[in-house]
């Protein structure tokens, strides 16, 4: 999606476009295996950056190689398997992969972000619904707080009072009669914030360096608005009804019924 939004953006208005140098092949090739910025110090960052416009794309290849790590440590464990050299090899690997990202590196850890979510599942049943009630509006307020006061978003302090948010959320929410169902349209919405998050900066982008005649809060609302579109609609073809894996099938399918004939 990200290809075919900055392939406009080139041909609509090449001069204004910012990200000649991350629109190669190489770089695309990297973000599909998940390369971008990692090792130690971001070192693969000097060959594979963030694709294109695609400056989130950061974030999708930290998240991949924590989500193989911790899987990787709960498949051992839970089945006691016997630690051999080529897990010792991998594990290596996925640790070097993400070692710029576990407690420093950009976003300030977001390593330490993952393991805050990952202690808050194992804590849910440890929190009380009394004690939870209690926490969510203290810990809400001590980040609204902390946020006036330190001016940093993205902090270890700011992190673990997020994990307590999260942890007394969702303790309440999960105490709560579930009589009531979900409006259809914020469900079909809310399925598609991922899709959403990787898309909004490069549309964003395209419509704030247009030459639509406009102040340019209302180019960003109407980003907004048409990220939102453009996600959803992602998301129905791609994912609801697996349209393009569905085609791909059939055209497997004849392909192997000529080649029977």
């Amino acid at each position: 999606m990200i290809l075919v939004i900055d392939y406009l953006s080139i041909a609509v208005n090449q001069e204004h476009y910012l990200y000649y140098d991350a629109y190669r092949f190489r770089h695309f090739i990297g973000n599909v295996f998940m390369l971008q910025n990692m090792g130690p110090y971001s070192v693969l960052g000097k060959w594979f950056v963030p694709f294109g416009s695609g400056r989130p794309l950061w974030t999708l290849s930290v998240e991949w190689w924590l989500y193989m790590l911790y899987g990787a440590l709960i498949i051992s464990l839970t089945n006691k398997e016997k630690i051999s050299i080529p897990k010792i090899l991998a594990f290596c690997g996925i640790v070097f992969m993400v070692s710029d990202h576990l407690i420093t590196g950009r976003g300030n850890g977001l390593g330490f972000v993952f393991l805050l979510g990952v202690l808050s599942y194992y804590c849910y049943d440890l929190l009380s619904l009394k004690a939870a009630k209690l926490l969510l509006p203290l810990s809400c307020f001590l980040y609204v707080y902390y946020g006036i006061m330190i001016k940093e978003a993205y902090t270890v302090y700011s992190f673990i009072i997020i994990c307590f948010m999260f942890c007394s959320a969702v303790k309440i929410g999960g105490c709560m009669e579930q009589n009531t169902q979900r409006n259809k349209v914020f469900a079909f919405i809310s399925k598609s914030t991922f899709m959403l998050y990787l898309i909004h900066y490069s549309i964003i982008d395209f419509i704030a360096h247009s030459e639509i005649n406009c102040s340019i809060c209302l180019k960003f609302w109407f980003g907004i608005v048409l990220s939102l579109v453009m996600a959803s609609c992602c998301y129905y073809v791609f994912a609801k009804k697996d349209i393009i894996s569905k085609a791909a099938g059939k055209c497997f399918e004849t392909m192997k019924m000529k080649a029977k004939k």
